[in-house]
């Protein structure tokens, strides 16, 4: 029997070596609170007086592979939750009471959203739908008043006075963004995602996936009871908005004007990985920044936009989450194609000519941490269009801007192929963030891409995988695991460096006839394939 295969490299070492010194004026600061917040992440959120109103998201950690269990019910988050971040003080109020399928869509995950006029507007996201028996991206606008859902929650009483709802179908979207322009509203890219989530559609999942390469313009009346919802316009880019799962925010562009940042988002047509060109979002369309690629933080998470108005400069800080690129401690950045969690605070700063550079912090994350988390401003802290800090009005050396809440934690870098459901798990964690300024310039780094060889290779030879390793870490001993896509162990065989010049792992039938994954531990280095092999 003959086998072929194709390995597609999802791990390799890139070193990207110091170019320059952090040369800008400021820097932040992550401080640990002495309270904790509420442990969810992926949620909607707005803010009435110094009170953080959260809405969905999910109480689990990274979502899991198998269908059977993917985005399970049980963890969606079912209140209305009210926090003080200055002291931790949490009110909570559920949202079970309400119709099922207006329940349904606030305990959903990944949604759009904005405030306006001490509004809450969700809309969309991603979950399970009780009317339908199946999980769905909702067609649903749903409109909470701040004012009284705080009271509601402090008071112990239903939320259900002041939440008001209509169904569209042009709100069925998970995983874009709202772009605000006065009362001009954008939804920004995203998908359109219905039923059981399964990786590559493996395992018995069944779903139907549309990403919207769109900016979709719709007015919202959201004073209206029920609100009211027209579509306006529809902007479509199937090569620039085929996102998801990015992060945007407030920009001062060359121009003068203030518009919006799309970075990153996942996927690429022709690869499972990351976008590394932003997209600049005006009112009146769309434009790729040329000439620069983002490479630190890559999916959804905490982030935090200023300007130096004078100046005209912008900054985006991105506080840990998941990057196609990792930092090493000898000032390398190490490519890994898996998309692992990060500990890294990178920052983007945009010159008043439009030039672009990417710097590392030098701090970082406590933890792998910051995916699916938010930044919440300091409500009395002086900002510009569309909430961008004003660092001009700073006259401290250090101020304390705002806070970091919620997000997943993991244990580990890569967990994805292994994941059982106990490797990550939503934060509690609640961070104070200071803006410091700098008296010296050495705050962090920019880097310039040289390539270095990967450590492992992967081939295959009759029904088996030959993997062949060159320790990094000087480890005594390298395991090599293969598991299914679904996470199905494999095989396992274990060796030493000196021993191992190539490691045979036998594949029993019918595994040769679906993708598998390769993970090669040496030490605390992880490195992945995956090998699809066929008769």
């Amino acid at each position: 029997m003959r086998f072929t295969c194709v390995v597609i490299l999802m791990i390799a070492v890139l070193g990207l070596s110091a170019q320059s010194q952090h040369p800008l004026q400021w820097t932040v600061d992550l401080r640990a609170s002495r309270s904790q917040g509420p442990a969810v992440h992926s949620f909607a959120h707005g803010v009435f007086d110094s009170l953080v109103v959260i809405v969905g998201g999910r109480k689990d950690g990274l979502h899991r592979r198998q269908p059977s269990v993917s985005f399970a019910p049980e963890a969606n988050n079912t209140d209305v939750i009210v926090v003080d971040p200055a002291s931790g003080a949490a009110w909570r109020r559920t949202v079970l009471d309400l119709d099922d399928d207006v329940a349904d869509h606030l305990q959903s995950t990944n949604q759009l959203f904005y405030s306006i006029d001490g509004k809450l507007v969700v809309i969309g996201g991603y979950g399970y739908s009780r009317s339908l028996r199946d999980h769905i991206t909702f067609p649903r606008i749903t409109v909470l008043d701040l004012r009284g859902v705080v009271a509601a929650a402090v008071a112990g009483t239903s939320i259900e006075p002041y939440v008001s709802t209509v169904t569209s179908e042009v709100a069925a979207v998970t995983g874009g963004y709202v772009a605000r322009f006065s009362d001009t509203i954008l939804l920004v890219a995203g998908q359109r995602f219905d039923g059981r989530y399964s990786p590559m559609g493996m395992g018995g999942g069944a779903f139907r996936q549309a990403y919207s390469d769109a900016i979709v313009r719709i007015d919202v009346n959201h004073s209206a009871t029920p609100p009211t919802v027209y579509l306006r316009s529809k902007l479509q880019n199937l090569d620039l908005l085929h996102r998801r799962d990015f992060t945007m925010m407030p920009q001062l562009l060359a121009d003068g004007t203030y518009g919006y940042m799309l970075y990153a988002g996942v996927f690429q047509r022709t690869a499972n990985l990351p976008f590394l060109a932003p997209l600049e979002i005006r009112r009146e369309g769309i434009r790729r920044v040329d000439g620069f690629e983002q490479r630190l933080n890559h999916y959804h998470g905490a982030a935090l936009a200023a300007v130096d108005v004078q100046r005209s400069e912008s900054y985006s800080w991105f506080f840990g989450g998941m990057a196609q690129f990792v930092p090493s401690l000898n000032g390398e950045l190490r490519r890994d194609d898996a998309v692992p969690f990060v500990r890294t605070i990178g920052l983007v700063h945009r010159r008043a000519d439009g030039r672009m550079q990417e710097y590392q912090e030098r701090s970082s994350m406590p933890g792998l941490e910051g995916s699916g988390a938010a930044f919440i401003p300091r409500p009395d802290i002086a900002t510009r269009d569309y909430g961008m800090i004003v660092l001009d009005s700073i006259s401290v050396d250090s101020m304390l801007v705002g806070w970091i809440l919620g997000g997943i934690v993991s244990e580990t870098e890569n967990i994805f192929f292994v994941n059982d459901g106990t490797q990550s798990r939503a934060s509690s964690n609640l961070y104070e963030v200071w803006l410091v300024r700098q008296t010296s310039t050495s705050i962090g780094q920019a880097y310039r891409q040289a390539e270095q060889p990967s450590n492992v290779s992967v081939t295959t030879s009759g029904g088996s995988v030959v993997v062949r390793v060159r320790s990094a870490t000087g480890s005594q001993r390298i395991a090599v695991n293969v598991y299914t896509l679904l996470g199905q162990h494999i095989a396992e065989v274990t060796g030493t460096p000196s021993s191992m010049e190539s490691l045979r792992v036998s594949i029993p039938p019918p595994s040769h006839l679906t993708p598998l994954v390769v993970v090669v531990r040496d030490g605390s280095h992880v490195e992945s394939r995956l090998v699809v092999m066929s008769e």
